[in-house]
This record gives C-alpha cells, structure tokens and sequence, in this order.
C-alpha cells in the first residue's frame, strides 16, 4: 500500500542529489511517476475489487478483505501523487550526508554494485564458456535426475507399464497416474532443454519446431540406443551437435588439386540430412539396439537380503 508514497519520495530525493530545489524535484519527481501511479492504482483495484462481487462462501468471507485493499490501494496512489510531494518539498532537507548506520548501508551497496558490475563485465565478454558451463551443468543435474528415476521402484514401475500396461495394472498399478507423472517430468526437462537451446540459438518460437527437429532428435535415440541414459546424451552430442552444428564450421571454399572451388549455398546443409539419414539407415540395419542398448535390470531378490543381514 506504501509502496506508491516510497517510490515518489525516493524519487524526488534523487532530483535533490542532482542539484534541483526542493520544489523542483518534487515537481519533477511527481509528474515522472504519475503515469505508472495510476496505471498501478487502477490494476491492483481491478484485481481485487471483483473478489466482493463473488457469490457463495468465498464472497461472504473475501467481500470485506477485497473492497479494504481496493480502498486502501486507491488511496495510497491519491497520497503518492498529492501528499507525497507536498511533504518531500517540505520536509526533505537540501544536502546529503551519508553517516550513521545509513551511510554504512549505503557504502556496504555501493561496494557490492561495483563488485557484481565488474564480475557481470567479465562474464559477459567470456559469454561461450559461461553458457558451455552452464549448459554442462544442466545436463549433469538432469542425468542425474533421470537415472535417480531409473534405478528407483518408479523406475521398474514404469518399465512395467512400457513392457505390458494391462499386467502392470492388473498388480494395482495407476496406469493413468504413472503417464501423467512421467509426462510432467519430460515437460520439465523439455523446458529446461528449451531454455539452454533459446539461449544458443538467440530466438525460437513454436512454429519453428517443424519435422526436420524431430527427426534429428528421433535420429539421436536411434544412434544412442532407447532405453539407456547414456545413449541419450551420446545420441545428442553425436547427431544434434556433431552432424549438425559442427559442420556449421566447414569452409565453403577450399583449394583442390590446385584449383579453387567454391561450393554452392546449401550444399553442406543438404550434405547434413544426407548424412543423418544414411546414419539411421545403418544403425537400423546393423545395429538397430543402439551404441548403448538397454540393460536389464538386476535386483536382489527381499529373501536373499534378509538372509544376508540375518547372517550378520
């Protein structure tokens, strides 16, 4: 409810620092701010004003919670716009001295802005390995994330219904549930993928997600082997980023035999799919489990393990 008032008079004292009058700034301070004031007024009433107007229990217990903060956010913005000032012009005194428990706030900010500017500067002149650290980060939290699912119950539980839904749920499994769960958890990781691919590439938006996308992705499952955690990242940096952004480096010009050629525009990128698509082709063929085929699982049976701790 403050915040509107807090603003202003912040505002103005900024003016005062820069060498305007009392008056001055708080004139200048005001009519800055009267815009995003009212704008920021006019929401928050919006938003809680319709609460009252709700029916049933949840009316007849918000009704007067909603219209006192609409009140309370309308007022605040007629103070921050009348009072305020008013009160900044007369009260605000013309210098400024930094000491007391102020003055040590403020020197203890001043040295933290100009330690994180400085860090943020050379952050960003090495923005490629930022990112390749921050990408690898991610990648390991959600190996790791992912294969804590797999070796989990959850995990067999969820191979179960891959391998045979209707005996999965003849044992009381959710059947529903389980593919809702796992949905969500390839959304997040979808999301997370996303924003590392967004910050590479720039720009995205979903109807730039077209076949050629799926295709390369299905061709990484293909290559790495389904069902295995370390077929799908060997899949990833072998196809996505090995067939595709690495041959972005490739020259379009080159001397040979001692004579120069200059390749046509799109020639390396149609050389691309070529060869993703014989690479599926042979792994299909000779290798249709993948470089990385799935492991059974192995599980010590309950009666072994509880002989064993009745041994010890």
């Amino acid at each position: 409810v403050v915040d509107d008032a807090i603003v202003v008079v912040e505002n103005v004292e900024r003016h005062m620092r820069e060498g305007l009058s009392r008056m001055n700034a708080a004139l200048v301070g005001a009519r800055e701010l009267i815009g995003p004031i009212i704008a920021m007024t006019i929401t928050l009433a919006a938003v809680y004003t319709p609460i009252a107007l709700q029916g049933g229990l949840t009316g007849a217990l918000f009704r007067e919670f909603a219209l006192t903060l609409a009140g309370a956010v309308f007022i605040s913005g007629v103070v921050a716009l009348v009072l305020s000032p008013m009160m900044s012009a007369n009260l605000l005194r013309q210098e400024h001295v930094d000491a007391g428990f102020s003055g040590w706030v403020n020197r203890t900010f001043d040295r933290f802005r100009e330690w994180y500017g400085s860090h943020l500067d050379r952050t960003l002149q090495a923005r490629p390995a930022v990112y390749a650290i921050w990408a690898g980060l991610l990648t390991a939290l959600t190996f790791l994330f992912v294969r804590g699912i797999t070796n989990s119950p959850l995990g067999r539980t969820l191979r179960a219904m891959r391998d045979n839904d209707r005996a999965a749920a003849a044992l009381g499994k959710n059947i529903t549930a389980l593919r809702l769960l796992i949905f969500v958890v390839g959304g997040v990781i979808a999301g997370i993928s996303g924003a590392v691919f967004v910050e590479f590439i720039q720009a995205w938006s979903p109807g730039s997600w077209l076949y050629p996308e799926t295709f390369v992705f299905l061709a990484a499952i293909i290559v790495g082997g389904s069902a295995n955690n370390w077929g799908a990242v060997v899949g990833a940096l072998l196809v996505p980023v090995g067939f595709l952004e690495a041959t972005r480096f490739l020259p379009q010009d080159f001397n040979l035999f001692g004579r120069h050629v200059v390749l046509f525009s799109g020639l390396v990128d149609a050389l691309q799919w070529v060869a993703v698509g014989l690479l599926i082709l042979v792994f299909l063929w000779f290798r249709p489990q993948g470089l990385f085929p799935e492991r059974p699982g192995r599980f010590t049976p309950r009666a072994a393990i509880a002989s064993a701790g009745k041994g010890e």
